[in-house]
């Protein structure tokens, strides 16, 4: 196997959020080369410009900019974010869901800044960054379960949702005038992030038909399989649905650290199954 070839097996094998780290850092150190060495501003082609017409002819700004940073702080607190919250993400709601939320909480996001510069001119310039994909993702997990306990530096175990809920008001409200656009743009992702939580609690999910558009169908053809009654079927689902809200009140409870190693097992499991 070529040394490329190892690299891909590597990253395929990899967990979303590593994937979507990978990537953004990959991104970022292309913009930055092409910048300092080349003196080509290649952000200016993978963000989201605020002129009607820019944005038209830079569509695809819709899914680059959530990917582009520039600058090395940016990067640096977007994926730290992105590690932290996307790793609780994974366990409570699954790393099959994360993906729909990075996307279209990152979409949200960008749709409100241009929707706002139409009206507020002054926004100006172009929007990049990951920060309202990892916005969506942190308001999504702090409202489908806002009880879980973390621990954060110096404060020790803190409920979810006043940690999401403080990171949201440090980061797009305190000092609206600097990086407006940014921060409308964070509120476009929280807001997604909001409904998506919610509904997902009421066992609603929107982005069930992106989860089926990358489910690969089975080859193989299964002979004498024994076709599960309707009644088998809902009880089956009805208990892992128990032993799922189980486990999701133990952690709002107790932590994420009280469960034992079977229990993390059986909730990966089961995450992955609904």
């Amino acid at each position: 196997m070529s040394f490329l070839e190892n690299i891909k097996s590597s990253f395929k094998s990899s967990a979303i959020v590593t994937q979507l780290i990978i990537i953004n850092a990959s991104i970022f150190l292309v913009l930055n080369l092409t910048l300092h060495l080349g003196k080509v501003n290649l952000a200016l082609y993978t963000s989201v410009h605020s002129d009607p017409i820019d944005f038209l002819t830079h569509i695809w700004g819709l899914i680059t900019f959530m990917f582009s940073h520039i600058d090395l702080s940016h990067v640096f607190y977007n994926m730290l974010w992105l590690f932290f919250m996307g790793q609780l993400f994974n366990v409570i709601i699954g790393p099959h869901r994360l993906l729909f939320v990075y996307l279209f909480g990152g979409i949200a996001g960008a749709l409100l800044f241009f929707i706002t510069s139409l009206f507020v001119p002054e926004l100006g310039g172009y929007l990049i960054g990951a920060s309202a994909s990892v916005m969506a993702i942190a308001v999504a997990i702090g409202f489908y379960a806002p009880n879980t306990l973390v621990n954060v530096f110096l404060f020790g175990e803190v409920r979810l949702k006043w940690v999401v809920a403080v990171a949201f008001v440090l980061f797009s409200l305190i000092d609206f005038s600097i990086n407006t656009g940014g921060k409308i743009s964070h509120v476009g992702g929280a807001i997604f992030g909001m409904i998506y939580g919610i509904q997902l609690k009421n066992r609603v999910d929107i982005g069930a038909w992106f989860e089926r558009l990358f489910k690969k169908k089975s080859k193989l053809k299964v002979v004498h399989k024994a076709r599960m009654t309707d009644e088998d079927y809902n009880y089956n689902r009805n208990v892992q649905e128990k032993t799922l809200d189980e486990l999701l009140d133990k952690i709002n409870k107790s932590g994420y650290d009280s469960l034992s190693q079977k229990d993390k097992e059986t909730l990966n499991r089961l995450s992955k199954n609904r």
